[in-house]
């Protein structure tokens, strides 16, 4: 464990602000190393209106003991790379660069900040930049009238995805379970091995699968870049959105266990996986929601981005770091009339050829097309016009392998807080104002939504929430 009383570590200082943010001070390096392809389309893509940054809370059911958890971050930071760097900007190249600047640890008083959250109950954040700062900032909430507590962890897109996250949060859930005397102290955190971060540049892309599968890759290719979908919301030119005063906002359905498990029967039954039943009924809650909501029975294409894990046992002991690609499916209005079941049909089929066809790769393939070109990348993301009309992020089951001790149901017992849930946001972008992050755990289905909420009210968010939990309340009943 780190010794919470020194000032000095082998490789950084240790510090507090005036504000009593905790900081790490890295000592000077004159060390750079070029940014991946994904993460330099992450930055590149990130904006004041449109910042790219997951947020994640995690929800105690009572207070931490935030001195000992405080450390634990300081640990777990100390274990990740990608948190001690920032971007900066050379010739025709964007580089990471260690800094001397640290994450911001920052404590809050819940019952004395009442505005530190938005209308839809969520904590609000502000942007990250990551030319000036790391890719992280954590902010604990406490109210002691509540007795009730949540950790925020603001990511930077660039630096990390979704199951990089996870990683952070297992190993600081273990180190200060460790520190409260709910895990053995000889209890070993997973090996991080820093050289498989250079892993992230080939992401196991080769030429003979290329040519093998060129058909069907120019194909998905042309599909994405000269098919433009339409967007949720009419949506004003670029220019006049403006910055968001609070953000980010979201919406978050946890379903009972007993219905999480029938919903995963229900995809197994079908010879479907749990994934492509999610996103069958995202469709068609998109659908239905467009019709009753806003009133828009239009005809159109609607498009969903679905990242995809890339890891492999090649990225064993990895840091946390972007190993993600993503796909692309589309469906017309009009397909998504047909009835649940050609619809998750189609999207079973279209999912395992993707996987036969190594699909995944081609969202990277456009990504390295464009930076063959200085300021292609750029004026690609740039264009006024709609990539995609909505994100689903599937993180699966989380926190399985986890030491900390659980209680009957399957949650982590911190000392005396238990985590009772985790809300997981993914960024939204111009011309994609809706965005929704799936996760098992503790054996219960959760769907967090982030939308933009200059575009879509709060009870319209609301309202769509529960046409997609209709959906899937509908076909978990099909059991």
């Amino acid at each position: 464990m780190l010794n919470v009383t020194a000032e000095h570590t082998d490789e950084t200082s240790v510090v507090e602000s005036e504000t009593g943010a905790s900081l790490i001070l890295a000592r000077d390096s004159s060390k750079r190393e070029p940014f991946a392809l994904f993460e330099e389309y992450m930055l590149l893509d990130d904006t004041p209106e449109y910042p790219m940054d997951p947020v994640f809370v995690l929800n105690f059911s009572e207070r931490l003991d935030w001195t000992l958890a405080r450390h634990a971050l300081l640990e777990t930071i100390e274990r990740h790379p990608m948190l001690r760097r920032r971007a900066h900007r050379g010739f025709a190249r964007l580089f990471w660069v260690p800094t001397r600047r640290a994450p911001e640890i920052e404590y809050i008083d819940a019952d004395e900040n009442p505005d530190a959250f938005n209308a839809s109950g969520f904590p609000n954040v502000r942007r990250l930049d990551l030319y000036s700062e790391p890719g992280l900032r954590v902010c604990y909430y406490e109210s002691k009238r509540e007795n009730r507590s949540r950790l925020l962890l603001q990511f930077h897109h660039a630096v990390s995805d979704g199951m990089g996250i996870l990683a952070f949060i297992n190993d600081w859930s273990t180190l200060y379970s460790q520190s409260v005397g709910g895990l053995p102290s000889e209890t070993r955190l997973p090996g991080v091995n820093e050289e498989t971060l250079k892993e992230r540049y080939q992401i196991g892309w080769n030429r003979r699968a290329y040519y093998r599968n060129y058909w069907h890759t120019w194909r998905s290719t042309r599909r994405f870049a000269f098919r433009f979908p339409r967007p949720l919301i009419p949506t004003p030119p670029f220019s006049k959105m403006g910055l968001e005063k609070e953000y980010p906002f979201a919406r978050t359905l946890t379903l009972s266990s007993e219905e999480t498990a029938r919903y995963i029967q229900l995809a197994k039954k079908s010879g479907v996986t749990v994934n492509d039943a999610l996103l069958c009924d995202y469709f068609l809650a998109l659908d239905e929601w467009l019709r009753k909501v806003k009133g828009d029975a239009r005809r159109g294409l609607l498009r969903v981005m679905a990242p995809i894990n890339m890891r492999t046992s090649r990225h064993e002991g990895s840091p946390l770091a972007n190993i993600v690609s993503t796909v692309f499916l589309n469906r017309s209005r009009q397909a998504l009339t047909r009835g649940r079941e050609a619809v998750l049909r189609s999207i079973a089929e279209e999912m395992r050829w993707v996987k036969e066809k190594e699909q995944r790769y081609d969202f990277l393939l456009i990504l390295k097309a464009l930076h063959t070109f200085p300021g292609f990348l750029t004026m690609f993301l740039k264009m006024a016009v709609c990539r995609t009309s909505a994100v689903l992020s599937n993180l699966g089951r989380i926190l399985d392998a986890s030491p900390v001790p659980r209680d009957s149901e399957g949650r982590l017992l911190l000392g005396t807080a238990r985590l009772d849930g985790i809300d997981a946001t993914s960024p939204i972008r111009y011309k994609t104002s809706l965005a929704i992050v799936a996760l098992t755990y503790a054996g219960r289905l959760s769907l967090t939504a982030r939308y933009d909420a200059r575009l879509i009210p709060d009870e319209e968010a609301r309202a769509f929430m529960e046409i997609y939990h209709s959906f899937i309340s509908g076909s978990a009943s099909l059991t």
